[in-house]
């Protein structure tokens, strides 16, 4: 939880709107300098919401290209699925559900899954503190809706690195040590490190690509859900320095 709290005061937009807020205070003392910190708060949230900005951020990460071919997985003895968020008011089925990020992950897994036949490995614990644990409704929607019983269920975890800490004791355990990855295709450098310092070979299987194609009008024009991609690329950025010098 407290690590949420910190991310929220760092990422845009509310640490723009502390910046904006700090500016107009600061007025009472400087004027000048209260005005020029709003201005820079109102431009560096513009820049954050373009979607040209966002491009650019998410290519940054981008860095993992997509599986040539599922033949390319042959070595992998697991494929695992990590969790993205869960949508746990979800009235319309009665019970919690996933967020579109972890559905994504999800279907990825059970496309590759329904192409190789290697089993499946679903991770992710209660973040935030509230169950049920994303892992256990993965293994039920896997069920449900596709008819795959996932192999093995991962529930502890609460981020990344530990989602590769006890998949690993899970499946070097079971003998496993090579593994096929899905997440999306910014998160894949860290958690890609964060399993293979757990002691399993990685095959990356990301998904989730942005697009390469040139610069367009509207990319210049502000969008909420360039925004929030924005903030989604700089908490990868900040994760991987974290983990170099944590590591």
């Amino acid at each position: 939880m407290l690590v949420r709290l910190v991310e929220t005061l760092l990422f845009p937009p509310f640490s723009l709107i502390l910046l904006g807020l700090a500016g107009v205070l600061i007025m009472r003392f400087n004027r000048r300098l209260g005005a020029w910190t709003v201005v820079l708060a109102f431009a560096v949230l513009y820049i954050a919401s373009t979607p040209l900005v966002e491009n650019l951020l998410v290519r940054s990460l981008q860095t993992v290209a997509p599986l040539e071919s599922v033949a390319m997985l042959e070595p992998a003895e697991a494929i695992v699925v990590l969790g993205a968020g869960a949508y746990r008011n979800a009235p319309e089925y009665g019970e919690p559900s996933l967020g579109g990020s972890a559905l994504e992950r999800l279907r990825y897994g059970v496309w590759l899954h329904r192409r190789t036949g290697i089993p499946i490995l679903v991770t992710g614990g209660t973040p935030l503190g509230v169950p049920p644990p994303e892992a256990d409704i993965m293994a039920r929607i896997l069920l449900d809706d596709y008819g795959i019983a996932a192999r093995w269920v991962e529930n502890r975890s609460g981020n990344t690195r530990q989602n590769a800490l006890y998949s690993a004791e899970i499946l070097l355990e079971s003998g496993i040590s090579t593994i096929a990855l899905v997440t999306h295709t910014i998160h894949m450098p860290r958690a890609r490190s964060a399993f293979e310092n757990a002691g399993l070979s990685v095959i990356p299987a990301a998904t989730k690509y942005s697009g390469t194609g040139g610069i367009a009008i509207l990319d210049f024009f502000p969008k909420a859900s360039a925004l929030s991609s924005t903030a989604n690329s700089l908490h990868e950025w900040l994760g991987r320095a974290w983990y170099e010098i944590s590591d």
